[in-house]
């Protein structure tokens, strides 16, 4: 009996490691506790965040930043507009804060139109601070969320509206 409890014991210690979870953008968005109209935005387009071998960034919008739309901005949208909207928000690559330093602007996002895929320009300000624009809404990395390979998630201020959904006027 010895023998056998010694030989599973050293079975489990000499089995490998498994594989730590891949972190969940649901998880680390309600965690956050700020951004649950975003959260709802995706869940309500069914969008995913892919976490393939090149991870995803999400810049996600705060609650004060959808608070600050004008009224029925969100419900004037039709449902692919939406989608494209919350798309806009992800790259889908990993990144973190000092890879954006050297990274090729425009920056492709999940989203695409009949011109292409949307691009974002990510710059690093003063005091190492990150803005990412749309060419139209200027937006600030006010909180680094998480940064778990394979997926980065940045608190943003504004609601990233592209050329396409706003036809030149913010909302």
């Amino acid at each position: 009996m010895r023998i056998a409890v010694a030989a599973a014991f050293l079975a489990l210690v000499m089995a490998p490691a498994t594989q730590a979870q891949a972190p969940n953008v649901t998880a680390v968005l309600e965690k956050s506790g700020q951004h649950t109209k975003f959260l709802n935005l995706l869940h309500s387009q069914r969008i995913n965040v892919i976490l393939d071998d090149d991870g995803s960034t999400v810049f996600a919008p705060t609650h004060n930043a959808f608070e600050s739309l004008e009224p029925g901005t969100l419900n004037s949208l039709k449902q692919q507009q939406m989608a494209l909207l919350a798309q806009g928000h992800i790259l889908p690559q990993f990144h973190t804060l000092v890879s954006f330093e050297t990274a090729n602007n425009p920056i492709h996002t999940q989203a695409s139109g009949h011109d292409g895929s949307y691009t974002l320009n990510i710059t690093v300000g003063t005091n190492n601070l990150l803005n990412v624009s749309t060419g139209i809404v200027d937006a600030r990395v006010n909180d680094v969320i998480s940064i778990v390979d394979p997926l980065a998630v940045y608190s943003i201020d504004k609601v990233l509206w592209p050329h396409e959904l706003v036809n030149g006027t913010v909302p």
